[in-house]
């Protein structure tokens, strides 16, 4: 890998170690490789991808399709014009080569929230979002950064109904959490109300642009505790991040929900919410 110019591979752990040396690398994302979570951890490497529905899947499963679709889709002529491109050092955000509909290529970076990846539109991801999102729930500290939903390609209409969703599910786990609570609190919490809510839980069905906040939930519901106030304490632990994943949204995006807004401060209330 060291002596090498370009790797070309559809093999993660080539790719990391690569990575590491420094070596120029080309992935072909292939089956459960996922551009956003097992790419090259570092600035400057490339991926192609293919755009069909079933991509990524999952690594523990074989392949539902017919055929392998995510490699059909990524022809050798797409292969030879990236690699022609890197070889001749022409690739850059400005100059990445128009392939077909069927395929994406991605450029990694390194950012100050983490891993990145910048396509031929420039358009940013929600992924993007969410991972700032997350460091500043671990990190109430760490750089602020300014961001509108039309950077993710979104419309600010589209935003606030999502926005409005996650805030409406919030509200009703919050709410069979508190009742699970005082039941426990009275001595008549039974397994049977866990399981009703956990039923509830792992049916949850949000626009995509929401699942990120809500696989923790449907997860929860499918793990095992032995016993309820183990149950309650995770479900607890989960309901605070949602809490923050809905307060820095908005206080990123200055997310005006149905005409209220708090002057000078960006940010909706949870009580001006409920008045909407």
């Amino acid at each position: 890998l060291s002596s090498s110019d370009l790797l070309v591979t559809g093999d993660t752990v080539t790719l990391h170690l690569a990575a590491q040396k420094s070596t120029h690398i080309l992935e072909i994302a292939l089956g459960s490789s996922d551009p956003w979570k097992t790419g090259p951890y570092a600035s400057g490497h490339y991926i192609l991808s293919s755009k069909v529905a079933c991509s990524p899947c999952l690594h523990s499963k074989p392949c539902g399709q017919i055929s392998h679709l995510c490699g059909e889709h990524i022809t050798p002529k797409a292969v030879k014009t990236v690699i022609r491109h890197i070889v001749e050092q022409k690739l850059d955000s400005e100059k990445i080569p128009t392939l077909s509909e069927n395929v994406q290529l991605f450029k990694s970076q390194i950012q100050s929230f983490g891993y990145d990846l910048v396509t031929k539109n420039s358009v940013k991801d929600l992924r993007v979002l969410n991972k700032i999102i997350w460091k500043k729930i671990f990190d109430p500290n760490s750089t602020q950064v300014s961001l509108k939903p039309s950077d993710f390609g979104f419309t600010d209409s589209d935003w606030t109904d999502w926005q409005s969703e996650l805030q409406e599910t919030r509200f009703l786990l919050q709410y069979d959490f508190e009742n699970l609570v005082q039941r426990l609190g009275v001595h008549e919490l039974t397994l049977f109300d866990i399981q009703e809510v956990r039923r509830k839980m792992g049916s949850l069905k949000m626009a995509s642009v929401n699942q990120e906040w809500i696989w923790m939930f449907v997860d929860l519901a499918q793990l095992s505790f032995s016993t309820p106030l183990h149950f309650l304490s995770a479900f607890q632990d989960r309901l605070e991040i949602l809490k923050g994943a809905l307060f820095y949204r908005d206080e990123m995006t200055n997310i005006k929900i149905r005409g209220l807004h708090e002057s000078g401060s960006g940010t909706v209330s949870e009580s001006g919410l409920v008045e909407a």
